[in-house]
């Protein structure tokens, strides 16, 4: 089983700070790109493109 090196962070920002709503782990930064692409997709449908009320990053471990 390979080792999940990667990390997409999704964060929900407002004005009572910064809440972290999910991590997800992936084996390699070519699935983690695909999962903060599709996230940042979505979002985008919900608030508006060039949002920034969420926000995903991706962080290798």
């Amino acid at each position: 089983m390979a080792e999940n090196k990667f990390v997409v962070k999704t964060v929900f920002h407002d004005e009572n700070g910064d809440t972290l709503l999910r991590e997800d782990y992936r084996e390699t930064r070519e699935k983690a790109q695909e999962l903060k692409d599709l996230a940042d997709f979505g979002y985008a449908g919900l608030f508006g493109k060039g949002q920034m009320k969420v926000t995903t990053e991706i962080i290798e471990r």
